[in-house]
């Protein structure tokens, strides 16, 4: 080997040193990849083989005369070389950006980018050995046509991964030399997998089969290969051949390993495909008839709704495909908690999740704007559609889907935000700035800022600016003149009671890329989640700490962390957790979420005036209108009876800190009913009766419920939710228009709801009536 090291120092590999370090400075630009982890593995396996494999190429035909194994050597050590220069430099990164998860980044780097390198120099190497063996090719054009070929390999491999990614559902993509692509990047639980493990096995066996077939077949004389010789290495050549044919089996089986998806896999999967007219619905067959009936409903009114909102006309039905959920959409198309859509494929991919469903008709605008769109991935981008603009692509699916969210429509949340002088500029949410801000803020401002565009400017323009992917130069008026009346707009608005609170809790949070370890704390909330769900509160309050550990100023954290004290019976904990938030100013809305996490542990064991006397205090505290709603509740029950009180303590709070199951939760309703005259009892057994889809059962408790009296307004409020909700079900038309025109039709808080529920029944009514 060191005469081989003599005077070898090529400048193709000093340059590719550089490169790598270059590479390595460059993702240490972004917190978010500026350690160890899949992002920034995902970034070396792009940017590096390309430059392994044409230096390899030209160490193999640099060394040609020499002995196989000693230019191997040299050859695979230079490649480990170059996946260790922009390693190490992003090791370095975690002295300034915290790592939370230092031996699981690691195995990100050498499971995907060091995988990648060993391939492409197994790849440099055969190329050099064939152009070899054109013997009458001058040394310039053999080495110039081998380096480029080398690194043509790796990037030809990415174009295969694109393509994978344009034409099947996937999002998530395995490649063999750029390692793992998880899909969105702002899908946060994102960790270590057994399948991606698999893949980099298998590739693993790829790399030893071509090194293993090449050191059988090289001859070390002229550098070239030669089947002859591969056959006096039997062993070898065997072994080799059985790695890349196990390689070519698992490309053929790739669904079925998890590495690859196809749409016909996917319905295997779920098991049942239900087409409509504008809709074909994809769901597991174990769903009801009747739900899934009700869930295509739903998308081909999200149909009709997003071609009203960009004045285009679908001539392709949409494909909506419900997983069971998120760990079953994860393993088949690659996005766990995120809902997708594919515009060019007119899919969207989403897990089941109440009716209606909560982001549906958002994934349905994406895929009907393909009509207003250009380019491979029928979305809003400029450069003839290459180059996608995400504000303007999530801007128009807010805009026109338009719902509200935690009782605020996308308006309200930006003039909130316009009040705490928080309101992102239109030049930072219209483009790749899109990304860096908190997804509430960057969602609700591009979404208010394009509907009044729409009002301003017209559906026409609108879809000019979605097509070419911006704003100014498309417009009569300027950005800034826009921009000017938006906010005029937004001043006038009138926010509700607690909508300050509201938005002041969205503040507090940041998006991915200001986020310290932000795959760590989504696992880690998501393990806080099942703890609750649990009642382990030992469990919790470690959790909390771990949680507490990254990022000591978390105040939702902090304000779980005091409803665990309090439900282990740790008064004295709770309320220092409490006071620690009321000291640091935290938004109203962590202040109240612990506060009631301590009047319900006070609840939980039977003291009663102490949890009275905290609800009260907390009703002025409470940013929405569903929160409130709940302690009213709970403080009616207190100022009713104790047998009052411990019924609906088990309904709302669950037996020993565990929900109750639906058998029980009738039963308590019953017993709330034989203790009480009005309503209440019939209004939740009703609730429970639509959690479960029953909603024929479910119309005569709530008929039941409006005869004898609501004890509160926000109980009545939510009834007239609830029963225009049910008689849509249920095709009543003639029922619900009276009670939209009526009840529904007196209380301002229910104007975007009513006008809701009349275009779903001014568009369904027709349909039901040719049937």
């Amino acid at each position: 080997m060191s005469g081989l090291a003599r005077g070898s120092g090529g400048r193709a590999f000093a340059g590719a040193l550089a490169y790598a370090t270059c590479v390595g400075l460059g993702l240490s630009a972004s917190r978010l990849t500026a350690v160890h982890g899949v992002e920034s593995a995902l970034g070396v396996g792009l940017l590096l083989p390309p430059a392994v494999a044409a230096c390899s190429a030209l160490d193999a035909l640099r060394w040609r005369a020499c002995d196989t194994r000693e230019v191997l050597h040299v050859v695979l050590q230079r490649a480990v070389a170059l996946w260790a220069a922009p390693t190490l430099v992003l090791a370095v990164g975690s002295l300034r950006v915290r790592q939370c998860t230092p031996l699981e980044g690691l195995t990100f780097m050498l499971l995907g980018p060091l995988v990648g390198v060993l391939l492409a120099a197994a790849t440099g190497v055969w190329v050099a050995s064939l152009a070899l063996g054109r013997v009458t090719w001058r040394e310039a054009r053999r080495r110039r046509v081998a380096s480029s070929l080398a690194a043509l390999l790796p990037i030809g491999a990415l174009a295969v991964g694109v393509l994978r990614f344009w034409a099947t559902p996937t999002i998530s993509i395995y490649g063999a030399y750029a390692g793992w692509f998880p899909g969105t990047i702002y899908d946060e639980d994102v960790a270590l997998t057994a399948t991606y493990v698999s893949q980099r096995a298998i590739t693993g066996a790829l790399t030893f089969g071509l090194l293993g077939g090449w050191v059988a077949a090289r001859d070390a004389t002229t550098g070239a290969v030669r089947v002859g010789l591969a056959l006096r290495q039997r062993g070898l050549a065997l072994a080799s051949a059985l790695a890349v044919a196990g390689f070519g089996l698992a490309v053929f089986y790739a669904p079925e390993l998890g590495h690859a998806s196809t749409r016909t896999y996917i319905d295997e999967q779920l098991g049942r495909v239900l087409p409509g007219h504008a809709c074909v619905l994809h769901t597991p067959r174990e769903l009801p008839v009747e739900s899934a009936q009700r869930l295509l409903d739903d998308c081909e009114f999200s149909v009709a709704q997003a071609e009203a909102g960009l004045g285009v006309h679908a001539t392709r039905p949409v494909h909506a495909f419900f997983y069971r959920n998120a760990e079953e959409k994860r393993r088949l198309m690659g996005a766990g908690a995120t809902f997708i859509a594919k515009p060019w494929r007119d899919e969207v991919h989403l897990q089941l999740g109440g009716w209606p469903h909560p982001v549906l008709a958002h994934e349905v605008v994406h895929a009907i704007a393909a009509y207003a769109s250009r380019g491979p991935f029928a979305v809003s981008a400029t450069l003839a559609g290459w180059f996608p603009n995400p504000g303007l692509i999530e801007g128009v699916a807010v805009a026109v889907a338009w719902d509200e969210r935690d009782g605020l429509t996308p308006d309200e949340w930006s003039a909130g935000l316009l009040a705490h002088d928080a309101l992102p500029a239109a030049r930072d949410f219209l483009g790749l700035g899109f990304g860096q801000l908190e997804p509430r803020r960057a969602y609700s401002a591009a979404g208010s800022f394009v509907r009044y565009l729409r009002a301003r400017e017209g559906v026409d323009t609108l879809r000019a600016v979605h097509r070419l992917g911006r704003v100014e130069g498309v417009t009569r008026a300027s950005l800034s003149e826009l921009e000017a009346g938006w906010h005029a707009h937004l001043r006038a608005i009138v926010l509700p009671d607690g909508a300050l609170d509201l938005v002041a809790l969205r503040l507090t949070r940041g998006s991915v890329f200001e986020t310290v370890c932000p795959h760590r704390v989504a696992r880690l909330r998501a393990t806080l989640a099942g703890d609750l769900g649990a009642a382990d509160f030992e469990s919790a309050r470690g959790t909390c700490r771990e949680l507490l550990a990254i990022d000591p100023n978390d105040l939702s954290t902090r304000a779980y962390a005091v409803g665990v004290e309090a439900r282990s019976g740790r008064f004295a904990r709770a309320e220092e957790g409490l006071t620690w938030l009321r000291e640091h100013d935290a938004p109203k809305a962590f202040e109240a979420y612990a506060a009631a996490a301590l009047a319900d542990a006070l609840l939980a064991r039977d003291a009663f005036e102490e949890a009275a006397a905290a609800y009260v205090a907390l009703l002025p505290l409470q940013p929405d209108e569903a929160s409130r709603r709940q302690i009213e509740v709970k403080l009616l029950a207190l100022q009713s009876s104790r047998e009052q009180a411990r019924i609906l303590r088990s309904l709302l709070l669950g037996d020993h800190g565990r929900a109750v199951g639906p058998a029980r939760a009738m039963q308590l309703t019953q017993a709330l009913e034989a203790v009480r005259g009005d309503g209440l009892a019939p209004y939740l057994a009703a609730r429970q009766l639509m959690g479960e889809g029953e909603y024929a059962a479910a119309l005569r408790p709530l008929h039941q419920a409006a005869r004898r009296g609501l004890p509160l307004p926000s109980l009545t409020r939510e009834h007239h939710r609830m029963l225009a909700m049910t008689l849509y079900a249920l095709g009543r038309w003639d029922e619900l228009d009276a009670h939209l025109r009526g009840p529904m039709a007196d209380d301002p808080a229910l104007t975007t709801l009513t006008a809701y529920w009349r275009a779903r029944a001014a568009f369904r009514r027709p349909q039901a009536a040719r049937r």
